[in-house]
């Protein structure tokens, strides 16, 4: 048997830029401003078929602080599964060890923002990722730093110790 058939291919791109490239290590992190706006796409495949899975940042605290956070997932493509977006570990610069973990699961919310506010930053750089825990869901997200100083001035160092009391 034989017969014809007609296709059309309809594109329709995202509305929201992507990030940055390259930006998927630590080494690679792109430095962020605060009270500025990012947006990038999660999960989208490559033509090689590779996915870019994460996207990693970095931001410097110019002195103690706290730090509010609003993230924006925009778009989800996969529309049998939630958007799961995780800002995974802000690590210290000089250790690299999990300072803290953001988690934005619209699993259970129609919700795109999130607020989070997170305090006990002391001055210095951090990097955190974003990533789709899932892989299997992507879309485009958006994220906000902004800074707050503390209210306290800080106490004379060093004084961790009692040998080291301050009279």
């Amino acid at each position: 048997k034989y017969g014809s058939y007609r296709f059309k291919i309809h594109f329709e791109p995202s509305p929201i830029a992507n990030d940055e490239e390259p930006n998927d290590d630590i080494h690679q992190a792109k430095v962020i401003e605060f009270e500025k706006t990012y947006t990038g796409h999660l999960c989208f495949a490559h033509p090689d078929g590779t996915k870019d899975s994460q996207d990693w940042y970095s931001f410097t605290m110019p002195e103690d602080g706290r730090i509010h956070v609003e993230v924006n997932r925009y778009n989800s493509y996969n529309q049998k599964e939630n958007f799961y977006m995780e800002f995974s570990s802000l690590y210290t610069d000089s250790t690299l060890e999990n300072y803290n973990t953001l988690k934005f699961d619209n699993k259970n919310s129609n919700d795109s923002i999130h607020h989070y506010y997170l305090n006990k930053f002391a001055k210095g750089t951090y990097y955190f990722y974003t990533t789709n825990r899932y892989g299997s869901s992507y879309g485009d997200y958006g994220f906000t730093f902004y800074y707050d100083t503390c209210d306290v001035i800080d106490d004379v160092e060093p004084n961790d110790e009692w040998t080291q009391a301050i009279e």
